[in-house]
């Protein structure tokens, strides 16, 4: 076989005889300095993989120490860590393969894991990882072994999962002063435990948030929970089930000045709100507003059986709130839905954002199947009256009771909302109700009061009944006003003839308006993620989105010919 020398001699000598480009000494220079600037260099490490994390490890000593920053920082394995200590070899102990040290942690093997443990920054553990340890291991690991002694001095943020009693005593090895951020799934009957330990070793907590299933709470949990946050000053964020959220809870949330998130369902109101929302503050600067409870919080999450407690006025009142989220369930009344609005309403002047959704709990049942939805206009059109309200979403599986008519009237006092989204979740199934009267959806000729009243609109969501196309107008198309804001559908909507669905949009939209089939919603995953989405997309609605590419595209044609042509027949008299 030739050798690469014979194979790719010539090659390799017109590479060697190839002039080497001169290289700007600024441009070079400007490069050096960069590697030179610490954070200019952690940012560059945050878009790296692993992998590449570890090449750069193995550079200079700047590169390397943010190279591993970013490789331990989060993501590492509780076994991984204690490989670092020391080797770990599966031994038999009390009739279980368990691991263990294969040598005792010397002050060499503590030097060097510490060298690596104060970069970690969050950690995500789970009980399992702990009992596959034998007690050697796990008594090499414990605090009580030296005083002061904390594994990850840096940390953070922890996630801690359990399910057996005798997680508590794992969970010494993670918590310390220090900590921002808790998670905590463990068994309900040994929370109180929990709790106590959380409070004692992380007294500066500022986010606790409790993964645990919305049941009844025993009382001896309570208290400790109640203790807990009366000892934790310094809380900005609070995730909890609806059942941990307690009048008594309530009252001790109230005079904490750093407060600015309560979240009690399993989703939150997720706008993003400008800078000047912010700031915006309807009552002003008067010293009863600084002084008074929930001084900071702006983001409140709420089951709608908070709104019968005593103290709900109060946290509702809360001077900055900006962003409500409140749930219903399936055997939710108009009557319960119109007294939670009536309470938001008079408390609520200053804000911004409102969500409203409908959880599963309820819709299963023989009696809710059956139950028709709260959503009223008389409901929306008391929302409607919050001065500064510019965002509003009211999500339901069930249809609302709105009509064409009714939504006729609503335009006309939705002029200050930038996102109205109105049951784009809705689903048909939810009305077989045999000798009961259908609720018919509104359909597309409701759009035009929108377009008409609306002018400051970004986006409009909603379930409709595209079945029947109104007619178009007899105006010309030149007179009717164009919909400029985002239409978006529900994926459930009906449909029968997609042509003519598409043009009738034609004859509407702007060019600068968009459609979807696929709502966003104002409304979020407590942990970040997006709702649970329902259904499957009809396939005729994924036609009528093809379709309106395809004529957008033939459309920006036409009116970039026709803006060519007028500007020729402008400037033809001086060329001639």
């Amino acid at each position: 076989m030739p050798s690469l020398e014979h194979r790719f001699g010539p090659i390799m000598y017109s590479l060697e005889r190839r002039p080497k480009e001169p290289q700007n000494p600024r441009v070079s220079e400007a490069a050096k300095k960069v590697w030179r600037i610490p954070e200019i260099v952690a940012r560059i490490m945050d878009l790296l993989s692993h992998k590449e994390l570890y090449h750069c490890s193995r550079v200079s000593k700047a590169v390397s120490s943010a190279a591993l920053d970013a490789l331990y920082r989060s993501g590492v394995g509780m076994l991984d860590w204690f490989r670092l200590l020391a080797p770990l070899d599966k031994v038999k102990c009390d009739c279980h393969n368990r691991q263990n040290f294969v040598y005792t942690p010397g002050p060499l093997d503590w030097d060097r894991f510490y060298s690596y443990a104060v970069r970690a920054r969050s950690i995500n553990a789970v009980e399992s990882m702990f009992t596959g340890l034998c007690p050697q291991a796990c008594q090499t690991l414990m605090p009580s072994e030296k005083p002061g002694h904390i594994l990850f001095p840096s940390l953070r943020s922890v996630f801690w999962s359990a399910w057996t009693p005798q997680g508590i005593r794992f969970m010494h090895i993670l918590l310390h002063e220090n900590l921002n951020q808790l998670i905590l799934h463990a068994p309900l009957d040994e929370l109180g435990r929990y709790f106590r330990t959380a409070t004692n070793l992380s007294p500066n907590l500022r986010r606790f948030r409790l993964v645990q299933p919305d049941y009844e709470i025993p009382p001896s949990v309570l208290e400790e929970f109640e203790t807990a946050i009366q000892s934790w000053n310094m809380l900005e964020r609070l995730t909890v089930p609806s059942t941990f959220l307690s009048s008594r809870v309530m009252e001790l949330l109230a005079p904490k000045l750093t407060l600015t998130d309560v979240w009690a369902t399993p989703f939150r109101n997720c706008v993003k709100l400008g800078e000047a929302n912010a700031s915006h503050n309807m009552y002003g600067p008067s010293v009863s507003v600084r002084t008074g409870p929930y001084l900071s919080l702006r983001n409140l999450s709420l089951d709608i059986d908070h709104f019968l407690l005593p103290a709900a006025p109060q946290i509702l009142a809360a001077p900055s709130l900006q962003q409500l989220h409140i749930q219903i369930s399936g055997t939710t009344d108009s009557e319960d839905l119109d007294h939670c609005i009536s309470l938001v309403v008079r408390h609520c002047p200053s804000l911004v954002a409102l969500s409203i959704t409908c959880s599963a709990r309820g819709l299963g049942g023989e009696d809710s199947s059956d139950a028709d939805s709260p959503i009223t206009s008389r409901a929306v059109e008391k929302i409607l009256q919050i001065p500064a309200l510019q965002y509003l979403e009211i999500d339901d599986l069930r249809i609302p009771k709105l009509r064409d008519d009714d939504l006729k009237a609503l335009a006309p006092r939705c002029v200050g909302l930038r996102v109205l989204r109105l049951c784009p979740s809705s689903f048909n199934q939810f009305h077989k109700r045999g000798d009961r009267s259908f609720v018919r959806p509104p359909t597309l000729n409701s759009l035009r009061a929108f377009i008409e009243h609306c002018p400051r609109l970004e986006t409009l969501g909603y379930f409709i009944d595209a079945s029947v196309v109104p007619p178009p107008l007899p105006h010309s198309q030149d007179n009717l006003l164009s919909c400029h804001f985002s239409l978006e559908i529900g994926m459930n909507s009906r449909i029968n003839n997609p042509a003519a669905v598409v043009a009738f949009l034609m004859e509407i939209m702007a060019l600068d308006s968009t459609f979807s089939i696929e709502p966003t919603h104002c409304y979020s995953d407590v942990s970040g993620g997006g709702p649970v989405r329902k259904g499957e997309v009809n396939v005729r609605w994924k036609e009528v989105m093809r379709m309106l590419c395809e004529f957008r595209r033939i459309r920006e044609k036409l009116d970039y010919l026709t803006k060519m042509s007028c500007e020729g027949r402008s400037t033809a008299p001086q060329s001639t």
